[in-house]
């Protein structure tokens, strides 16, 4: 049986930070009773398939307790953007370049500071790239993802229970 999911990916550039945190981030705070009604993924605007993420961004996902040990980035396709319902990036550059290849799924893609913010105009949408940072550097962005994920999670919940 072919159950229909909420399919969810994050999108960043390398898919070796930002994107890998949002994902495990998001796959441990989904409900057990919904998991199965779920589906979330993570790629890279410009990466190659395989690489491991950053030591840091593992790190620092580990400290609170989300496994990202074994995850490997994925370069962005077509066929995973038809397949999303919901397509979080995390700057005004994946706008961009959305914009420019594959303007016709616009209507998917929402900067995740943007979605369900009542208020996004009084927020800068992006979410700074760590690479090149220190470990703090990359802490304060995967707690900025979370706390995101943590203001959105309502909502793709409710989405998630009508399916």
């Amino acid at each position: 049986m072919n159950q229909k999911k909420l399919n969810i990916l994050f999108v960043c550039s390398g898919n070796v930070c930002r994107s890998p945190m949002a994902e495990g981030i998001l796959k441990n705070k989904i409900p057990n009773i919904i998991k199965n009604k779920i589906k979330v993924l993570s790629a890279g605007t410009n990466t190659v398939n395989g690489m491991r993420v950053s030591a840091f961004a593992e790190e620092v996902a580990k400290k609170y307790n989300v496994n990202i040990s074994s995850y490997k980035s994925k370069q962005l396709n077509e066929e995973m953007i038809t397949k999303s319902d919901f397509i979080f990036i995390m700057s005004q550059d994946h706008i961009d370049f959305f914009r420019k290849r594959f303007l016709k799924y616009m209507d998917k893609v929402y900067p995740l500071k943007k979605f369900e913010n009542a208020e996004p105009q009084n927020v800068n949408l992006d979410i700074i790239d760590p690479v090149g940072g220190n470990i703090d550097s990359y802490e304060k962005i995967f707690l900025e993802i979370n706390g995101e994920i943590e203001r959105i999670l309502p909502k793709l919940i409710e989405i998630a229970k009508q399916i």
